[in-house]
């Protein structure tokens, strides 16, 4: 055996091991740099694309918000007043009224509509005399409605799948209806219900529904301020009944956001609660279009407080803003809007707010089918 050689190559081995000695200081100080900056940059992108999804986020919720308002208040506004047959004849001594007790909730006001605007610009506190004209304290009390927002109240019937079975010969006489399925689903005693015709219309309260092989409906006295209809209504007439929405913007009882809420009158004439129907609706604007030459042309477009005959407004204008769910930029909201396009005045002015959250404002204008 040959030690000399075997003495040798742990040696020449050892030779390689050093040969193979890791980075420099300088290399790995620059190699640590190198991975900074690249972390940095990546970084860098990674916020940047997540303020562009949040911005683009709250944006599509914004656009999405914005439909639903506008689908709810669309629908509502085109059909004010609807009675059937020849609506914009009915003045208000052609709708007669005998539900008891008489509140602004079952009345079917002139034109199917009314509308408030916040007046009050000193030592406001949200009463309702701060609107003009006054909020309908049988509606809302002081404070539930946000200020610097316009309200809106809207009457209409709701046509049923109905018509007359002979008629209500004498006009104390019950009202006989065909297609009772429909009309079990649809009412039930002390519902406020719309019969009409071509020539006049009738409001009462519901007091019995019979069933049977045609539905009887009752208005008797008991929750009415008497039994009898302005006339002897046919088979030609209609049975409705009366839809009352108020539409109008408050602020969340939970998390404190403004949106828009509608009340509306329920089963059995009862006013329900408000209902949140879309979020981030912070203020909403209507003017009122007035045919005042009666050639079904819009003349012009006043406040609520300049209509004088809502059996004249043909068409509303509406506008609203409505904000993003949460914050989604890091520049502050400086800006105002104006929801109506209306550069002569002020009143449709919205902010500026000074949060981060971003802004769109939407506005159109709505015909009325029924004048």
């Amino acid at each position: 055996m040959n030690f000399r050689n075997a003495h040798r190559k742990p040696i020449q081995d050892m030779g390689s091991i050093q040969s193979q000695s890791g980075f420099s200081m300088v290399e790995l100080m620059v190699a640590i740099t190198i991975g900074l900056i690249i972390v940095a940059a990546a970084s860098e992108i990674f916020l940047r694309s997540h303020a562009t999804y949040q911005v683009d986020e709250g944006m599509a919720r914004v656009q999405e918000n914005a439909r639903f308002a506008m689908d709810y208040l669309h629908k509502d506004i085109r059909m004010a007043g609807y009675l059937g047959c020849n609506s914009r004849l009915f003045a208000d001594n052609k709708v007669n009224n005998i539900v008891k007790p008489p509140n602004q909730v079952t009345l079917f006001n002139t034109g199917g509509m009314r509308g408030y605007r916040y007046q009050c610009t000193t030592a406001c506190s949200g009463n309702l005399s701060e609107w003009e004209p006054a909020l309908p304290a049988e509606f809302f009390t002081n404070g539930e409605v946000k200020t610097k927002s316009d309200v809106i109240i809207i009457n209409r019937g709701s046509d049923l799948d109905t018509s007359l079975w002979g008629n209500t010969a004498p006009a104390n006489g019950n009202i006989q209806l065909n297609n009772p399925s429909v009309i079990r689903t649809e009412i039930a005693v002390d519902d406020i219900l719309l019969i009409s015709d071509c020539s006049a219309a009738d409001v009462f309260r519901a007091t019995n529904v019979g069933q049977g092989a045609q539905t009887t409906i009752a208005h008797s006295a008991s929750g009415n301020t008497g039994s009898m209809l302005s006339k002897s209504y046919g088979d030609d007439a209609r049975l409705m009944k009366l839809v009352t929405r108020a539409y109008y913007i408050k602020d969340s009882a939970t998390d404190n956001e403004p949106g828009l809420y509608r009340k509306e009158l329920g089963t059995g004439g009862v006013l329900q609660a408000g209902q949140e129907l879309v979020g981030g609706v912070e203020s909403i604007k209507f003017l009122y279009g007035i045919d005042t030459a009666g050639t079904g042309s819009i003349a012009q477009f006043v406040p609520p407080s300049s209509v004088t005959d809502w059996t004249k407004v043909i068409g509303v204008r509406l506008g609203f803003i409505v904000r993003t769910p949460g914050v989604v930029d890091t520049a502050s909201d400086t800006k105002t809007y104006n929801l109506l396009d209306d550069t002569a005045s002020t009143f449709d002015d919205f902010g500026p707010v000074n949060d981060n959250r971003r802004r769109r404002v939407f506005n159109e204008t709505v015909r009325i089918r029924n004048h």
